[in-house]
């Protein structure tokens, strides 16, 4: 806030500037990527009633699904944990019918 620098080397509040342009930091962006994913794996976690049981039809190895089915942790932080990255997957996520917002975005800007 309080340095001078060139507009292109700035970061204020996640956004850059660039040919005068205001973009997103590129640390910024990937950052909201990684909460958005992990937002939907915490939403799926809380719907479910027999976690462990579902953790171990999406291929968890047993005592991975038990560790995560009996922890204390809340939903958000659980959702980080790799036994549920391992079933709800990318792969997962699509099946489910999940909208992927960059494929969509390649549709709409570069249609073949």
């Amino acid at each position: 806030k309080s340095r001078v620098v060139k507009t292109s080397e700035s970061k204020f509040l996640g956004f850059t500037f660039n040919r005068g342009r205001i973009q997103w930091h590129p640390k910024t962006l990937q950052k909201f990527k990684q909460q958005v994913r992990r937002r939907v794996r915490m939403a799926q976690w809380r719907q479910w009633r027999t976690k462990i049981r579902n953790l171990m039809r999406l291929g968890v190895h047993v005592k991975a699904a038990v560790a995560c089915g009996i922890t204390s942790k809340g939903p958000w932080r659980s959702a980080k944990s790799p036994g549920i990255n391992q079933a709800l997957s990318l792969d997962f996520l699509t099946s489910e019918g999940l909208y992927s917002l960059r494929d969509g975005w390649i549709a709409r800007h570069y249609p073949k």
